[in-house]
Protein backbone atom coordinates (compact mmCIF):
# COMPACT_ATOMS: atom_id res chain seq x y z
CA UNK A 1 0.00 0.00 0.00
CA UNK A 2 1.41 3.85 -0.89
CA UNK A 3 2.17 6.40 1.24
CA UNK A 4 -0.50 8.05 -0.41
CA UNK A 5 -3.03 5.73 0.50
CA UNK A 6 -1.58 5.52 3.83
CA UNK A 7 -1.72 9.01 4.60
CA UNK A 8 -5.42 9.35 3.44
CA UNK A 9 -6.26 6.65 5.86
CA UNK A 10 -4.67 8.14 8.18
CA UNK A 11 -6.10 11.42 7.98
CA UNK A 12 -10.06 9.63 7.38
CA UNK A 13 -9.14 7.90 11.36
CA UNK A 14 -8.03 11.46 12.50
CA UNK A 15 -11.61 12.73 11.72
CA UNK A 16 -13.66 9.85 12.41
CA UNK A 17 -15.67 11.75 15.15
CA UNK A 18 -16.92 14.11 12.10
CA UNK A 19 -17.21 11.59 9.93
CA UNK A 20 -19.86 9.99 12.48
CA UNK A 21 -21.31 13.62 12.84
CA UNK A 22 -22.11 14.20 9.41
CA UNK A 23 -23.41 10.53 8.69
CA UNK A 24 -26.01 10.94 11.66
CA UNK A 25 -26.34 14.19 10.57
CA UNK A 26 -27.50 13.30 7.23
CA UNK A 27 -29.91 10.20 7.85
CA UNK A 28 -31.66 13.02 10.12
CA UNK A 29 -31.67 15.24 7.38
CA UNK A 30 -32.71 12.46 4.51
CA UNK A 31 -36.41 12.96 5.66
CA UNK A 32 -36.98 15.69 7.44
CA UNK A 33 -40.13 17.58 7.19
CA UNK A 34 -42.08 14.56 5.95
CA UNK A 35 -44.52 13.28 7.74
CA UNK A 36 -43.85 9.61 8.17
CA UNK A 37 -40.06 10.40 8.86
CA UNK A 38 -37.76 6.98 9.56
CA UNK A 39 -40.27 5.51 8.49
CA UNK A 40 -39.30 5.71 4.60
CA UNK A 41 -36.82 3.59 5.14
CA UNK A 42 -38.94 0.44 5.44
CA UNK A 43 -41.40 2.14 2.86
CA UNK A 44 -39.52 3.19 -0.20
CA UNK A 45 -37.71 -0.26 -0.26
CA UNK A 46 -40.92 -2.10 0.24
CA UNK A 47 -42.68 -0.06 -2.51
CA UNK A 48 -39.85 -0.91 -4.88
CA UNK A 49 -40.51 -4.22 -4.34
CA UNK A 50 -44.21 -4.10 -4.57
CA UNK A 51 -43.87 -2.73 -8.21
CA UNK A 52 -41.13 -5.28 -9.48
CA UNK A 53 -42.95 -7.98 -7.82
CA UNK A 54 -45.89 -7.06 -9.76
CA UNK A 55 -44.35 -6.48 -12.98
CA UNK A 56 -42.19 -9.89 -12.95
CA UNK A 57 -43.78 -12.02 -10.64
CA UNK A 58 -47.98 -11.37 -11.62
CA UNK A 59 -47.80 -9.63 -15.05
CA UNK A 60 -44.71 -11.99 -16.51
CA UNK A 61 -45.39 -14.45 -13.95
CA UNK A 62 -41.72 -15.51 -12.87
CA UNK A 63 -41.97 -19.02 -11.87
CA UNK A 64 -39.13 -18.37 -9.00
CA UNK A 65 -40.72 -19.14 -5.47
CA UNK A 66 -41.38 -16.82 -2.54
CA UNK A 67 -40.05 -14.36 -5.43
CA UNK A 68 -41.13 -11.54 -3.24
CA UNK A 69 -38.57 -11.67 -0.78
CA UNK A 70 -35.89 -13.12 -3.10
CA UNK A 71 -36.57 -9.14 -4.95
CA UNK A 72 -35.84 -7.35 -1.40
CA UNK A 73 -32.65 -9.62 -0.80
CA UNK A 74 -31.15 -7.82 -3.42
CA UNK A 75 -32.61 -4.82 -3.77
CA UNK A 76 -31.89 -3.79 -0.18
CA UNK A 77 -28.27 -4.01 -1.01
CA UNK A 78 -28.71 -2.38 -4.21
CA UNK A 79 -30.65 0.61 -3.19
CA UNK A 80 -27.88 1.03 -0.37
CA UNK A 81 -24.23 0.96 -3.35
CA UNK A 82 -26.28 2.50 -5.93
CA UNK A 83 -27.19 5.31 -3.58
CA UNK A 84 -23.62 5.61 -2.48
CA UNK A 85 -21.94 5.91 -5.74
CA UNK A 86 -24.54 8.45 -7.30
CA UNK A 87 -24.90 10.58 -4.05
CA UNK A 88 -20.85 9.80 -3.64
CA UNK A 89 -20.32 11.33 -7.24
CA UNK A 90 -21.76 14.77 -6.22
CA UNK A 91 -20.89 14.68 -2.64
CA UNK A 92 -17.61 17.53 -3.17
CA UNK A 93 -19.56 19.17 -5.70
CA UNK A 94 -22.68 20.04 -3.26
CA UNK A 95 -20.77 20.82 0.21
CA UNK A 96 -18.81 23.26 -1.85
CA UNK A 97 -19.23 25.46 1.50
CA UNK A 98 -17.96 23.27 3.98
CA UNK A 99 -14.63 23.13 1.60
CA UNK A 100 -14.21 27.05 1.20
CA UNK A 101 -14.87 27.72 4.70
CA UNK A 102 -13.64 25.04 6.53
CA UNK A 103 -10.18 22.71 6.29
CA UNK A 104 -12.19 19.78 6.36
CA UNK A 105 -10.33 17.14 3.91
CA UNK A 106 -12.85 17.23 1.09
CA UNK A 107 -11.91 12.68 1.03
CA UNK A 108 -14.34 13.21 3.76
CA UNK A 109 -17.45 13.90 2.26
CA UNK A 110 -17.61 10.75 -0.55
CA UNK A 111 -17.26 8.52 2.61
CA UNK A 112 -19.74 9.90 4.95
CA UNK A 113 -21.99 9.00 1.76
CA UNK A 114 -21.27 5.74 1.88
CA UNK A 115 -21.49 5.12 5.48
CA UNK A 116 -24.86 7.23 5.64
CA UNK A 117 -26.65 4.51 2.53
CA UNK A 118 -24.82 1.23 4.28
CA UNK A 119 -26.46 2.77 7.75
CA UNK A 120 -29.94 2.89 5.44
CA UNK A 121 -28.92 -0.94 4.35
CA UNK A 122 -29.04 -2.02 8.05
CA UNK A 123 -32.27 -0.01 9.41
CA UNK A 124 -33.82 -1.74 6.36
CA UNK A 125 -32.68 -5.24 7.23
CA UNK A 126 -35.92 -5.83 9.59
CA UNK A 127 -38.31 -5.69 6.50
CA UNK A 128 -35.73 -8.64 4.83
CA UNK A 129 -35.96 -10.89 8.69
CA UNK A 130 -40.01 -9.79 8.93
CA UNK A 131 -40.00 -11.34 5.15
CA UNK A 132 -37.74 -14.69 6.27
CA UNK A 133 -40.55 -15.47 8.93
CA UNK A 134 -43.43 -14.76 6.55
CA UNK A 135 -42.01 -17.03 3.71
CA UNK A 136 -40.34 -19.13 6.76
CA UNK A 137 -37.04 -19.03 4.82
CA UNK A 138 -34.27 -20.70 6.94
CA UNK A 139 -31.33 -18.56 7.76
CA UNK A 140 -28.48 -20.45 9.17
CA UNK A 141 -25.05 -20.17 9.60
CA UNK A 142 -24.15 -18.25 6.62
CA UNK A 143 -25.93 -15.00 8.15
CA UNK A 144 -22.45 -15.17 9.74
CA UNK A 145 -20.76 -14.18 6.85
CA UNK A 146 -23.12 -10.91 6.61
CA UNK A 147 -20.75 -8.85 7.92
CA UNK A 148 -18.13 -9.66 5.44
CA UNK A 149 -20.36 -9.14 2.70
CA UNK A 150 -21.11 -5.46 3.77
CA UNK A 151 -17.77 -4.59 4.39
CA UNK A 152 -16.44 -5.39 0.86
CA UNK A 153 -19.57 -3.42 -0.26
CA UNK A 154 -18.76 -0.71 1.81
CA UNK A 155 -14.60 -0.55 0.46
CA UNK A 156 -16.49 -0.94 -3.20
CA UNK A 157 -18.32 2.16 -2.80
CA UNK A 158 -15.93 4.24 -1.51
CA UNK A 159 -13.36 3.22 -4.10
CA UNK A 160 -16.14 4.60 -6.90
CA UNK A 161 -17.16 7.05 -4.69
CA UNK A 162 -13.96 8.65 -4.45
CA UNK A 163 -12.52 8.81 -8.04
CA UNK A 164 -16.01 9.28 -8.97
CA UNK A 165 -16.78 12.49 -6.66
CA UNK A 166 -12.99 13.54 -7.29
CA UNK A 167 -13.35 13.74 -11.15
CA UNK A 168 -16.80 15.01 -10.94
CA UNK A 169 -15.02 18.59 -9.79
CA UNK A 170 -13.65 18.83 -13.05
CA UNK A 171 -16.09 16.83 -15.19
CA UNK A 172 -19.81 18.06 -14.12
CA UNK A 173 -21.21 16.11 -16.66
CA UNK A 174 -19.83 12.77 -14.75
CA UNK A 175 -23.12 12.68 -13.00
CA UNK A 176 -25.19 12.66 -15.33
CA UNK A 177 -23.59 9.50 -16.95
CA UNK A 178 -23.37 7.69 -13.69
CA UNK A 179 -27.22 8.12 -13.20
CA UNK A 180 -27.88 6.39 -15.89
CA UNK A 181 -25.00 3.60 -16.12
CA UNK A 182 -26.57 3.08 -12.50
CA UNK A 183 -30.14 2.03 -14.30
CA UNK A 184 -28.08 0.15 -16.75
CA UNK A 185 -26.12 -1.78 -14.12
CA UNK A 186 -28.98 -2.54 -12.22
CA UNK A 187 -30.80 -4.43 -15.03
CA UNK A 188 -26.96 -6.60 -15.37
CA UNK A 189 -27.43 -7.46 -11.73
CA UNK A 190 -29.59 -10.60 -10.37
CA UNK A 191 -31.95 -8.32 -8.27
CA UNK A 192 -35.26 -9.39 -10.13
CA UNK A 193 -33.94 -12.24 -12.23
CA UNK A 194 -31.73 -15.07 -11.69
CA UNK A 195 -29.13 -15.25 -13.34
CA UNK A 196 -29.97 -19.13 -14.75
CA UNK A 197 -33.19 -16.87 -16.61
CA UNK A 198 -30.75 -15.73 -18.76
CA UNK A 199 -29.89 -17.13 -22.13
CA UNK A 200 -26.64 -18.72 -22.36
CA UNK A 201 -24.66 -17.04 -24.27
CA UNK A 202 -25.35 -14.18 -22.69
CA UNK A 203 -24.34 -15.06 -19.43
CA UNK A 204 -20.60 -13.90 -19.37
CA UNK A 205 -21.69 -10.71 -19.02
CA UNK A 206 -22.77 -11.65 -15.37
CA UNK A 207 -20.43 -13.95 -14.74
CA UNK A 208 -17.61 -11.32 -15.43
CA UNK A 209 -19.96 -8.21 -13.66
CA UNK A 210 -18.23 -8.11 -10.31
CA UNK A 211 -21.48 -6.06 -9.43
CA UNK A 212 -23.89 -9.56 -10.11
CA UNK A 213 -21.25 -11.64 -7.58
CA UNK A 214 -22.01 -8.81 -4.56
CA UNK A 215 -25.72 -9.15 -5.46
CA UNK A 216 -25.64 -12.71 -5.77
CA UNK A 217 -23.34 -12.90 -2.09
CA UNK A 218 -26.74 -11.38 -0.33
CA UNK A 219 -28.83 -14.28 -2.62
CA UNK A 220 -26.87 -16.33 -1.10
CA UNK A 221 -27.06 -15.38 2.17
CA UNK A 222 -30.85 -15.06 2.52
CA UNK A 223 -32.65 -16.76 -0.12
CA UNK A 224 -30.37 -19.26 -0.61
CA UNK A 225 -29.36 -20.21 2.79
CA UNK A 226 -25.50 -21.04 1.62
CA UNK A 227 -22.51 -19.50 1.67
CA UNK A 228 -21.35 -16.68 -0.26
CA UNK A 229 -18.77 -17.32 -2.60
CA UNK A 230 -15.60 -16.04 -0.93
CA UNK A 231 -13.42 -16.73 -4.11
CA UNK A 232 -15.49 -14.17 -5.95
CA UNK A 233 -15.62 -11.70 -3.11
CA UNK A 234 -11.91 -11.67 -2.91
CA UNK A 235 -11.79 -11.35 -6.27
CA UNK A 236 -14.00 -8.14 -5.88
CA UNK A 237 -11.98 -7.01 -2.95
CA UNK A 238 -8.74 -6.87 -4.73
CA UNK A 239 -10.36 -4.92 -7.56
CA UNK A 240 -11.75 -2.88 -5.17
CA UNK A 241 -8.59 -2.25 -3.54
CA UNK A 242 -6.67 -1.34 -7.20
CA UNK A 243 -9.51 0.98 -7.55
CA UNK A 244 -8.93 2.94 -4.20
CA UNK A 245 -5.42 3.14 -4.70
CA UNK A 246 -5.76 4.52 -7.89
CA UNK A 247 -8.68 7.07 -6.37
CA UNK A 248 -6.51 8.31 -3.62
CA UNK A 249 -3.27 9.09 -6.41
CA UNK A 250 -6.31 11.17 -8.63
CA UNK A 251 -7.43 12.44 -5.60
CA UNK A 252 -4.24 13.83 -4.26
CA UNK A 253 -3.71 15.31 -7.56
CA UNK A 254 -6.50 17.43 -7.83
CA UNK A 255 -7.95 17.79 -4.32
CA UNK A 256 -5.97 21.52 -3.85
CA UNK A 257 -8.57 22.68 -6.67
CA UNK A 258 -11.75 21.50 -5.32
CA UNK A 259 -12.50 24.31 -3.00
CA UNK A 260 -12.16 26.99 -5.96
CA UNK A 261 -13.39 24.70 -8.70
CA UNK A 262 -16.45 22.67 -6.40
Amino acid sequence: MSADVLRNIKELLTYRALVSTLVTRELNARYRGSVLGFFWTFLNPLLLTLVYSFVFDVAMRSNLSNYTYYVIAGLLPWLAFSGAVGSGCVSICDRRDLLSKTRLPAQILPLVTVLSNTANYLFGLPILFAFALIVQAPLGWPLLSLPLVVAVQIVVSHALALFLASANVFFRDLQHIIGNLLTLLFFLCPVVYQIRAVPKEYQFLFEWNPFAHMIGAYHDIFYYDRWPNFAALGALLGGAAIVLWLSNRYYDSRHEAFAELA
